[in-house]
């Protein structure tokens, strides 16, 4: 879903700030665009937004209102849904439900949203002036509810405004979950300065005959007594609670002063939503690098709130819990200073205090490491489940930075703009099915993103700095990253803690996970789509057939036996291809040039699938039990329509020097599938991949073969075959 948020503007040089940062973290800076209506103390300059520079002369709500109407009405020419607020306001989703807007907007069903207004407040005998580099809510803990502030502003329809955004004639329904946050009142010292400046508007005639903006027009001194509370009562209810709940729902409570001058608390969660507004337009570090720093130079995290390892706890055990499956709308996250923690260790939960540390009551392989907000928030976007493993970072960033060594606590600071690509692997079918999951993304940002930031998969005891040069020079890394047109681009193995200057986090849209996620999300095939259209190669159908053989590789990745298999479909005509001793441009060349493929069981399929021609017949021959549907599946969704998958597996063949106890295959891991070569030969006939006359030729040698002997009860040793139906390796 595509998104667009606007706001119109008359010098506000720290409100426009705060709107592009909040905004931008959750649209996308790409889809912000600012109303400049006359500002004459170059607020806008430098700030990231699509400016649109608007004359003024006196100043009146109705052609202000006609304005921003037709504006949100040419907008949705090109989004989903447009977000309209005043610099001042700022629309967030309750944390505990969703992760941002979008979401919470992709999931609505009502054309048009509503929010519960709410006015953050500075309670000035406890809280000091606010601080432009810091969160918000991190400073402020009071809000109070404001009807008035219930305003429509987030639709997919055309809106007709009234004067002050209050009301429209379409349909407007409260989403409970949705808050508008006005911060006129946040600080005492920045209200009365803001005050003072709109004292000094000229308003038109008809504007003040229509009493519109008359609240501009009053002294600060007659508002600040009773707008800023010096205290509020201990026990004061949270906001969002039944307290809230029951005051938001009654109608009467807009015609009460009484009710709605006591403040509420602002849950904890509720801390890292809106950031903070500088320096630039950065999320904040304690520490913000100057114009002009170097790259490199250490940069401090915020301070984390005192519960966000709680928070992170709770996020990951929600994603946990959840199934393996795609977002329902794919989002591209934007940080400012997102700090990035390496990977320290895998299997992490084998260690009982790290067990604890997340949270968890049950055994998960882990592989720690990952993305953070600058406050310390665990990034949902960052996290990724696939695999038999879990990439998620430790819940305490703090205590994370700790157990990097005192030589590397302090974040390293990355300049410019990076894509979170995520865990790195060294594995062929790995890298194929989950390290790109993120990189459709690229398409999207068109050229915003100069680097990819990787996480190791598999870290090591030591030498990773080696592990991850080695990675980043594989063959089919290189080419792959070339051949989708990153090559170019940096990329960034993450092995100290670094603070990227703005990182987009994007949905992951290719799992390597159950059946119904094998295809990838449509976004993704779209994408990966790039690798089949590098022009070169034979000509797409000229090769009548082709073997991808697994003959080169050991046991028990093959089949026993396998280079009889490949000399049988060689005499038939076939080409034999060994895929791990070929560049990727030279596999994609025979994949799109062959009729008809049979694969032997694994990662080779998976590249296949990216470049697949719709009309090619395929088979695939099972290599392990209980059968893996994943690859067939993977194949029907980028769109080849005949797939046709062999079970001709015998047993698993063990060598000389195996030992097993019957019925429970230890040592069976050394082990290679022995398959049942007639029942192959006729299979491969039966679904029209030989003909009977090839099948008579070139698979007699084939037919000709014993299986290997079963194993004699009790403990012996090989050769001998463990049959397919005692326990055989996964």
């Amino acid at each position: 879903m595509r998104i667009a948020a606007f706001t119109m503007v008359y010098n506000e040089p720290f409100f426009l700030r705060l709107w592009a940062a909040h905004y931008g973290r959750e649209v996308g800076a790409e889809n912000l665009y600012c109303l400049d209506h006359g500002s004459t103390d170059g607020s806008t300059a430098g700030v990231v937004a699509n400016t649109i520079r608007l004359p003024r002369g006196e100043f009146a709500e109705v052609p202000r209102a006609r304005c921003v109407s037709h504006f949100q009405a040419s907008l949705l020419a090109y989004y989903d849904a447009v977000i309209f607020s005043d610099a001042d306001e700022l629309l967030v989703a309750d944390p505990a439900r969703h992760p941002g807007l979008a979401s919470l907007i992709a999931a609505s069903r009502q054309p048009t949203l509503r929010a519960i207004g709410c006015d953050i407040v500075q309670v000035t005998g406890t809280e000091g002036p606010l601080d432009p580099t810091r969160p918000v809510l991190a400073q402020r803990g009071f809000a109070r509810f404001n009807p008035r502030y219930c305003k429509p502003l987030i639709s997919r329809v055309p809106l007709d405004w009234r004067p002050g955004f209050h009301h429209c004639p379409q349909p407007a329904a409260i989403d409970p979950d949705l808050y508008l946050l006005h911060l006129k009142y946040a600080d005492v010292a920045l209200f009365e300065a803001t005050q003072a400046k709109r004292q000094s508007v000229t308003w038109a005639e008809e504007a003040v005959a229509s009493r519109h903006g008359g609240h501009w027009r009053v002294a600060p001194r007659g508002i600040v007594a009773r707008a800023f509370p010096a205290t509020v009562a201990a026990d004061a209810p949270l906001l969002g609670e039944d307290a809230f709940r029951a005051l938001v729902a009654d109608r009467d409570a807009a015609r009460d002063p009484a009710r709605l001058a006591a403040p509420f608390r602002i849950p904890p969660r509720f801390t890292a939503t809106i950031p903070g507004a500088g320096p630039g337009l950065a999320v904040v570090a304690a520490t913000p690098a100057a114009p002009g720093e170097a790259e490199g130079q250490t940069a401090l995290a915020a301070p984390a709130p005192a519960d966000q390892p709680e928070r992170n706890r709770a996020l990951l055990r929600g994603f946990l819990a959840r199934r393996i499956a795609f977002d329902a709308e794919p989002v591209i996250e934007r940080h400012a200073e997102a700090i990035v923690l390496p990977a320290l260790r895998a299997n992490a939960l084998a260690d009982p205090a790290l067990a604890a540390e997340y949270g968890l009551e049950v055994a998960t392989r882990i592989v720690d490491g990952g993305a953070y907000t600058a406050e310390g928030a665990i990034i949902p976007e960052g996290l990724h489940r696939a695999g038999g493993r879990v990439h998620m970072p430790r819940p305490d960033l703090e205590r994370g930075l700790m157990d990097q060594g005192a030589a590397r606590r302090a974040p390293f600071r990355r300049s410019g703009r990076w894509i979170l690509g995520g865990s790195l692997h060294h594995h062929f079918g790995h890298f194929m099915m989950e390290s790109l999951g993120r990189l459709w993304a690229m398409e999207s940002l068109d050229g915003w993103a100069e680097g990819i930031v990787w996480t190791l998969a598999a870290p090591r005891a030591e030498g990773n700095a080696r592990f991850a040069a080695t990675l980043l020079q594989l063959p089919f890394v290189r080419d792959t990253l070339r051949l989708l047109g990153l090559g170019a681009l940096r990329h960034e193995v993450v092995l100290r803690p670094t603070a990227f200057e703005h990182l987009a986090v994007p949905s992951v849209l290719m799992l390597n996970g159950p059946p119904d996620v094998a295809a990838g999300h449509p976004a993704f095939r779209r994408f990966i789509r790039r690798l089949g259209e590098a022009p070169g190669g034979p000509q797409a159908g000229s090769l009548p057939g082709l073997y991808v053989s697994r003959a080169g590789l050991v046991a028990p990745a093959r089949f026993a036996g396998e280079e009889l298999l490949e000399q049988a479909f060689a005499r038939a005509g076939w080409q034999v291809m060994r895929p791990e001793a070929m560049s990727v441009p030279d596999q994609i060349a025979l994949y799109r040039a062959a009729r008809r493929l049979v694969f032997a069981e694994g990662s080779a399929l998976h590249l296949y699938a990216y470049v697949a021609r719709p009309e090619q017949r395929v088979g695939i021959l099972l290599r392990r039990l209980p059968a893996k549907a994943k690859f067939a599946e993977q194949l029907r969704g980028f769109g080849v329509t005949e797939v046709h998958v062999a079970d001709a597996i015998a047993g698993i063949g063990l060598p000389d020097d195996a030992t097993i106890v019957r019925g429970r295959g230890a040592g069976a891991r050394h082990g290679a599938t022995v398959l049942d070569y007639r029942v192959l030969g006729d299979w491969l006939v039966e679904r029209g991949f030989l003909s009977a006359a090839e099948r008579s030729d070139a698979w007699a040698a084939l037919d000709a073969l014993p299986l290997p002997a079963e194993a004699p009860d009790g403990v012996a040793t090989g050769p001998f075959m463990v049959p397919r139906q005692l326990p055989m390796p996964r």
